[in-house]
């Protein structure tokens, strides 16, 4: 098995193994391929003719903490061809990964596990507890005046939240990264927000029958308020929120796990981080 950088070329085999092995709707899949892809962020492994049967995004973010920025990369959408499992290949395409984005620089490499289950597991491979979000079905709003919602554009989004996030080490994600976004969530009905001109933000999605608020900020005290706007803004919807870990309790939420992170010296230097819009 050949583990390498994809190639442009890779694009037809790419599709069909999205296909197989997520099912994903084609709209998603033809959105991550037309504006996400760049062969460099994307590994294979490849078969003895040199097609990939695996494949796995190393997505470029940023750690805005005291001291300075970290690069890191967001391993994202690991798939392997259904007859090549259970070979180890997924893990040796990880291990790929990690050694092809060290060597670029980065000084960290975060994932999101699918279940709870799977924390154990990447804990083996070296992964460790990168942060928390307040998340779940947040508690009705209190009464009091909602804020304002509308639809934004990324660089304005990113204005917001960097604002909002500037106190709390956080995955930056550049204004490409949140157009990206902004595309993602329209197939779901959704977009990004600012909330009364950019005091809050909020990022929706709409499916099974929820508002999903990927994400979801505003000063603690405004925190309700914003709810009560993006809910106002999608009526007779059920609501489920992300949110800082640290204001999670102004909706009745608590802080629960969400990334692991696998750092280039061992060490994590800080483990309170907020790592939130990753796609899923």
């Amino acid at each position: 098995m050949e583990y390498r950088v994809s190639r442009l070329g890779d694009r037809p085999q790419l599709e069909s193994l999205s296909d197989l092995c997520f099912g994903e709707e084609p709209a998603y899949r033809q959105l991550l391929l037309d504006r996400r892809w760049r062969p460099e962020e994307c590994m294979v492994a490849a078969d003895s003719r040199g097609r990939p049967v695996a494949f796995v995004f190393a997505l470029p973010f940023a750690l805005a903490r005291p001291g300075g920025d970290v690069p890191g990369a967001y391993v994202y959408s690991l798939g392997v061809h259904p007859d090549f499992r259970g070979q180890r290949i997924g893990v040796d395409l990880m291990a790929f990964v990690w050694d092809t984005v060290l060597a670029r620089g980065a000084g960290l490499v975060a994932l999101v596990p699918a279940s709870a289950s799977l924390f154990d597991y990447y804990r083996q491979l070296g992964y460790g507890p990168f942060g928390s979000l307040g998340l779940g079905e947040p508690r009705p709003p209190r009464e009091g005046p909602p804020m304002t919602p509308r639809r934004c554009a990324p660089g304005e989004y990113l204005a917001a939240r960097e604002r909002l996030l500037a106190d709390l080490p956080h995955g930056v994600w550049d204004e490409g990264a949140l157009g990206y976004q902004q595309a993602f969530s329209a197939l779901a009905d959704g977009g990004l927000y600012l909330l009364d001109e950019g005091a809050g933000c909020a990022v929706a999605e709409t499916y099974d029958g929820i508002l999903h608020l990927k994400e979801l900020l505003a000063p603690p005290g405004d925190l309700p308020g914003a709810l009560a706007g993006m809910a106002g803004a999608f009526p007779g919807w059920r609501v489920e929120v992300r949110t800082r870990p640290d204001w999670a309790p102004q909706l009745g939420l608590s802080a629960e796990a969400f990334a692991v992170a696998r750092w280039r010296d061992g060490v994590p230097p800080t483990q309170s981080a907020y790592f939130s819009l990753v796609l899923d």
